[in-house]
């Protein structure tokens, strides 16, 4: 009965008790039939098991890298959000100091939540800082391309780099996806 409900619905769940409870039954009715019967159905019961057990492993296989390369396409989505960001807060800096944008991360700290967004989710060297008295060029992943450019630079200059993704955010704001470009 696991070994059939293992099959039909419950898996993994009832896999495992099935085996086991097939081989018990199958032992004790091989060594004294006449006190157990049923040794074609606790063969089933254990077959049935091990086939259950066997189908969700090969389909946890394939599941792998098909979860490997979603979390690779939400960190790059992540990583393009950071620059976004980035993008953002360095247009309102050229804003405020008339048109001039900034010469480092640091001079837009005013105008980020956290610096948490300097660091890219594919970027396992450095670690995550929660605030700005520990951040230094070490830290940040991104690579900025046009320090102190002018505001009417060309809009299709780049200004800011992810070297993981090689994503990019233009003077402009906009932002493409590294392998988009």
């Amino acid at each position: 009965v696991l070994g059939i409900l293992s099959l039909i619905c419950f898996g993994l769940l009832t896999g495992l008790p099935a085996i086991i409870m097939g081989h018990i039954s199958y032992n004790r009715a091989r060594k004294s039939p006449e006190n157990f019967g049923g040794t074609g159905f606790a063969i089933a019961g254990f077959v049935m098991g091990y086939v259950s057990i066997l189908t969700t492993l090969i389909l946890a296989g394939m599941m792998l890298p098909a979860l490997a390369k979603a979390k690779e396409k939400a960190q790059a989505i992540h990583c393009l959000n950071n620059l976004k960001q980035i993008g953002m807060a360095a247009n309102i800096h050229a804003n405020n100091h008339a048109g001039i944008f900034p010469s480092d991360f640091i001079e837009m700290k005013e105008n980020f939540n956290s610096p948490k967004i300097l660091i890219c989710p594919n970027d396992t060297t450095r670690t995550t800082i929660d605030n700005w008295t520990n951040i230094s060029a070490q830290n940040i992943s991104y690579e900025m391309i046009l320090p102190g450019v002018s505001a009417s630079e060309s809009p299709n200059a780049i200004f800011v780099r992810c070297p993981f993704h090689n994503s990019v955010c233009y003077v402009n704001g906009s932002v493409e996806l590294g392998k988009n470009r």
